[in-house]
């Protein structure tokens, strides 16, 4: 077998191997970047679903405020401090409603009258700050703007993280006696969302600080807080999408990061944790099948450039073979002819040159 001959055959078909598994590489981190994405545009769905039920919730906080503030004899009792009255009155709305904490406010901030789950974790619960909260005092101000006087805000109390929306309530001379503030724990949000989500759901606050989150209690202690330059980027009228890595109790996972919508404005952060571990699996998943085939195909053109190198050199090894015993005066050796290539042609012609010089030496000299 001729070397050389087997090196010019072999070499193109392992370039061929080698371009084949570089171009299977190729489309490999193609396939794993097109993973990636998907999962990002999952989560950016997500983020979209909880911007989405909390818009919704909040109308329907604002109609229940609305409804409480204007039934008729509200604000005389909110006036005169009256809490029976106001139990009478608002009790049977919210039982009617899908709200638990109902807060009746009078100017000064002060509670007069609230309504709390009938559970022992909530029973009798009061935030003593809730005079200074901004949806508190821009409802009990009066204040409005091209969306109304209904107020929104993410918060965290005395009695966890909520999301508070309030609204003023007005007597005949249209002066405001008070304020109506309807509340939902966003511990409620976040695991409505768990259940509907590929992963956690977790809320941050304008300053970046974590409010809930649909992780465990253990590991919920271990979410970091959002960094002052992810905040810039997110906190404003334009909000950006960003992404991070996390360890969270030994599981790595990476969150994407964007604008919690309160009241049509960025209110705070919402984060959609995925485990890493899930991502990577799922693009290993789509990488195999790419991989074994560039891997097989590769072996392929290796092997079939082996196997016509082989080939072609043991048949140009006859034709030497043949060549060599004419030169040794042997004309009897005839080399073996296949299937009609160049190198048959070339057997066949030789073969026929040793025949004709054979009938012409058989011939008596005249």
């Amino acid at each position: 077998m001729s070397l050389r001959l087997a090196g010019k055959i072999i070499a193109p078909a392992a370039m061929g191997a080698l371009v084949l598994a570089l171009c299977g590489s190729y489309a490999v981190a193609i396939v794993g970047g097109l993973v990636s994405q998907q999962f990002e545009s999952r989560m950016q769905s997500a983020g979209m679903n909880v911007n989405e039920r909390l818009i919704d919730l909040e109308g329907r906080q604002v109609e229940l405020v609305r409804l409480m503030a204007s039934t008729e004899g509200t604000a005389q009792a909110l006036r005169n401090g009256d809490a029976t009255a106001l139990q009478q009155l608002l009790r049977p709305l919210q039982a009617n409603s899908a709200f638990n904490f109902v807060d009746a406010v009078r100017p000064d901030g002060g509670v007069v009258f609230a309504i709390r789950p009938n559970t022992l974790e909530y029973e009798q619960t009061l935030d003593t700050g809730i005079g200074t909260w901004d949806v508190t005092r821009k409802s009990l101000s009066g204040e409005s703007d091209d969306l109304g006087n209904k107020w929104s805000q993410v918060l965290q109390t005395s009695f966890g993280p909520m999301l508070y929306t309030g609204g003023p309530v007005m007597d005949d001379a249209n002066r405001v006696v008070g304020a109506i503030l309807v509340g939902l724990p966003l511990d409620d949000l976040t695991a409505q969302m768990a259940g509907t989500e590929l992963a956690s759901v977790s809320l941050y606050d304008t300053q970046g600080k974590l409010l809930a989150t649909s992780l465990s209690p253990g590991p919920a202690a271990d979410v970091a807080n959002v960094s002052s330059v992810t905040l810039n980027l997110i906190m404003t009228s334009d909000p950006l999408a960003m992404q991070r890595q996390v360890t969270i109790a030994g599981t790595r996972y990476t969150e994407l990061m964007g604008g919690l919508v309160v009241r049509n404005a960025v209110g705070g952060v919402v984060g959609i944790g995925v485990p890493a571990s899930i991502i990577e699996r799922a693009r290993r998943d789509a990488q195999r099948p790419l991989e074994i085939a560039a891997l097989l195909g590769a072996m392929a053109v290796a092997i079939l450039g082996i196997l016509l190198a082989r080939s072609t050199a043991n048949r140009t090894a006859e034709l030497t073979r043949v060549c060599r015993a004419i030169e040794m005066g042997d004309l009897s050796q005839r080399a073996q002819v296949g299937n009609g290539d160049e190198l048959d042609r070339t057997a066949r012609t030789l073969n026929g040159l040793l025949d004709e010089i054979a009938r012409l030496t058989a011939k008596p000299r005249s």
